[in-house]
């Protein structure tokens, strides 16, 4: 499968690269097979790193996972499970495939995440993207999450304990016919364009700072094969941008286009676009009609560049012809005209010791960096820009904080004119413009909610967002004041309408920019933030208690209430009460050292499920809950050695020596492995063996069936029924969701069933004669067997 995945890739690449001839996919990356996991928290991800190049066209992930067998078990074989994943640019995806609910103020959705769903059973699957942003694309691989609640409980070694690998491999399709061009430096170009397109790509070094970039193209002349030629034959030209990566026509979410059709009028075609700064620009010139037929057209032009870091200034030169008034008007004008002179605040990182331990603070004239307060204007907007390292910062959670500080003259006015409002966009490789009342605009005409809002009518008077895993680059965030009043309808509906702020002119803000591993609150009270290694990266998350799930530990949908977990801890203590009958028939037919075991189940069971099962709500540990699940699973397995070996019916000697040798390999086995089949079924079989060969051999000394039928009918078989049902509720019925009622009766079931195999006084004395009670006999029994054997021999 993993060959036909080939095939299509190529095949793929050719119908969405037909313009690069010769270029073909080539293998990137591959990655061998990792280990992948039950989905429960971020904690159980897998992370795969890759490296996308630029100038790439086309990208295809070929994800393939398989199942492999650790050790011997019952079943052999493994089945194939559900496999999640998704794939990010820039930092690891923020998923939650529980469902679970984010906390408060988080901002997750920043740039798009692909996923994809497929099976542990060898057959490959991929993603394919086209035009990739260059740089670190992470994803993360778990198998697909259920709940656990409905998850069976099965003894180890009776399902096959299997390991599903994840392997991963990248190949890219490259545009190597890319031309560079510089600022300042026209240069000439000529481009064919016919009936199956044409188009030409070029780029350049956006420095920082950089506002807007303006790309004019000046069309010099047109020959075709046509007996039509000269600028006013000639096809439209498409100008298309975009930043980090190749222009993607077929996507409208990151690109600007501009179409200049009409050469009559003007043989111009200018585009202005805001781009990334520190980044590849990219612009490609296309044909924008369609030509019919054999035509060919060859179009000559010059191709210039330009930056400016004031967007007024590019506004202010631009002329006013109608085509040029409408590629500006069209896309930025109503984005540039709300900027002036752009106020970006410069900052200073201080790093910790921690991981993801870091924050920004402004930098004042004086050189001091301990300042966390701004004055900001009220007519202009005020820019922090922060740069996210790759790696070493994306494992963490950024915070941001917004207070606005109530200075008398703000005090002043908020009690007689207006409140004020201080609404605050933070963007990824953008830069938003706060609108009123809460809206961010961004170049391509786009709004979206603000990520963070402060009102001078609110007692906290203050904004806060928290960015998970953030994506490496720079991060904007924009400040704007706006002084509004509250109007009041007929039906008595709250509006806010905006209102000029007269007599103030800056509003006092207190500011934080904050990384920590698992963000400020810490997971919060119900849970504990650690840092994880996947593959060499490190990253933070929650581990929850409580029941409590989610991101920081703040989802309560799955806590059990109070009257569940009471119910949970009164089933499974107080059901290993019905051990009670069991002690009280052991004392009775003088079975002593077996009444002394089944007091110690019944005494340490109980105390293991108050400890385990009341989620520290109504827990009590005596001790050590190691010391209490050793002590429940090694009581328990000795139950059913010693009554076995009661059944048996052994002599003295050997009945001591039995229980000796048990206690003590059972000992081992349990603090070796308690949770193996093993442990279980190494003393039941050796009891089996002991018991049948005893029972045959009374058999043949007495000529009759041993035990009597009468056990045999109301005893034997009773008991062994419910032993077989007990074992089978234990092994097969067991889920998280019913444990406490499937386990509860469990203990019942096993306590009857000692009530029942466990033999009576009369069989014992009955049988007296045939086990006499002193070594001495045993050893007279022995010689006399072996001189009749001898004599017959002879």
């Amino acid at each position: 499968m993993g060959f036909l995945w080939r095939v299509l890739l190529i095949l793929v690449a050719v119908i969405q690269s037909t313009r690069v001839e010769g270029n073909g996919p080539v293998t990137l990356a591959r990655l061998p097979g990792r280990e992948i996991t039950e989905y429960r928290s971020f904690r159980d991800v897998t992370i795969l790193q890759f490296t996308i190049p630029q100038n790439v066209r086309l990208a295809s992930w070929v994800f393939n996972a398989t199942e492999h067998r650790m050790s011997p078990s019952l079943v052999t074989r493994c089945r194939a499970r559900e496999v999640s994943l998704f794939l990010k640019h820039g930092s690891y995806p923020v998923i939650n495939p529980d469902g679970s609910i984010f906390p408060d103020n988080f901002y997750t959705h920043r740039v798009p995440v692909y996923d994809l769903e497929f099976r542990s059973d060898s057959v490959a699957a991929g993603i394919n993207i086209t035009c990739p942003p260059p740089g670190d694309w992470f994803a993360v691989a778990f198998l697909s999450y259920t709940d656990p609640n409905n998850d069976q409980i099965l003894q180890q070694g009776i399902s096959p304990n299997c390991v599903a690998l994840i392997e991963a491999s990248v190949d890219v399709v490259t545009d190597d016919h890319i031309v560079e061009i510089t600022q300042g430096v026209p240069t000439a170009h000529d481009l064919t364009l016919g009936d199956v397109g044409g188009d030409a790509i070029y780029r350049f070094w956006v420095p920082s700072r950089t506002w807007l970039c303006e790309l004019v193209v000046t069309v010099t002349n047109c020959e075709s094969n046509a007996a039509e030629s000269g600028l006013g034959h000639c096809p439209g030209l498409l100008l298309t941008a975009s930043s980090d990566s190749l222009p993607d026509v077929s996507s409208n979410s990151s690109i600007l286009q501009t179409s200049c059709r009409d050469f009559m009028t003007s043989a111009v075609c200018k585009l202005l676009f805001i781009p990334l700064e520190n980044s590849w620009a990219y612009v490609m010139i296309s044909n924008s009609s369609l030509i019919k037929g054999d035509t060919q057209t060859v179009v000559s032009y010059t191709i210039s560049l330009s930056f400016s870091s004031s967007v007024r200034s590019v506004i202010g030169n631009s002329s006013t012809s109608d085509a040029e008034t409408n590629i500006v008007g069209s896309v930025l004008h109503e984005y540039v005209s709300m900027w002036s002179t752009e106020t970006r605040v410069p900052v200073l990182r201080h790093s910790f010791s921690a991981f993801f331990a870091f924050n920004y603070l402004r930098m004042v004239p004086d050189g001091d960096t301990t300042a966390s307060s701004i004055n900001i204007t009220t007519d202009t907007v005020t820019v922090f820009a922060y740069n996210i390292h790759p790696i070493s910062d994306i494992g963490g959670t950024v915070s941001l904080d917004l207070i606005i500080n109530m200075t008398p003259e703000l005090k002043n006015l908020t009690r007689s004119s207006y409140n004020v409002s201080v609404v605050a966009c933070v963007d990824y490789n953008l830069r938003t413009i706060p609108t009123f009342p809460n809206l961010c605009l961004d170049h391509l005409n786009r709004t979206s909610e603000a990520h963070m809002q402060a009102n001078t009518s609110t007692k906290s008077r203050e904004g806060r967002v928290h960015i998970p895993h953030p994506e490496n680059g720079m991060w904007y965030v924009s400040y704007k004041p706006f002084c509004y009043i509250t109007m009041y309808d007929n039906n008595n509906s709250i509006s806010y309408q905006e209102t000029d702020c007269k007599g103030l002119s800056l509003v006092a803000l207190s500011y934080g920019v904050e990384s920590y591993p698992c963000g400020a609150t810490n997971c919060g009270v119900f849970g504990r933030c650690y840092n994880y290694n996947s593959g060499g990266l490190i990253y933070s998350a929650c581990v929850c208690s409580y029941g409590y799930i989610g991101w920081g530990c703040t989802d309560d949908s799955k806590v059990s209430s109070f009257n569940d977990i009471l119910l949970a801890v009164l089933l499974l203590t107080l059901s290993n009460l019905i051990f009670i009958p069991s002690i009280y028939f052991a004392v009775r037919r003088r079975y002593f050292t077996e009444a002394l075991v089944y007091a110690c189940t019944m005494f340490f069971s109980t105390f293991y499920h108050a400890c385990d099962s009341g989620e520290d709500t109504y827990s009590f540990c005596l001790f050590r809950l190691s010391t209490l699940q050793f002590c429940d699973f090694y009581s328990a397995i000795l139950a059913l050695w010693v009554t076995l070996v009661a059944m048996a019916d052994l002599s003295p000697l050997w009945r001591s020596l039995a229980h000796m040798a048990g206690a003590i390999a059972i000992a081992l086995g349990t603090e070796y492995d308690r949770t193996s089949l093993w442990v279980f079924v190494v003393p039941f079989g050796v009891g089996m063996i002991i018991l049948l060969k005893q029972w045959v051999w009374r058999c043949r000394q007495q000529h009759s069936c041993y035990p009597e039928k009468n056990y045999y009918k109301k005893f034997f078989l009773p008991g062994v029924l419910l032993f077989i049902v007990g074992v089978s509720c234990y092994t097969f019925l067991q889920t998280r969701n019913n444990y406490k009622f499937v386990h509860s009766a469990w203990h019942a079931i096993m306590a009857l069933t000692i009530v029942f195999l466990l033999p009576s006084r009369h069989h014992k004395v009955a049988s007296s004669e045939d086990s006499d009670d002193s070594s001495t006999s045993l050893w007279k029994r022995g010689r006399a067997y072996m001189s009749i054997r001898w004599l017959k021999r002879r």
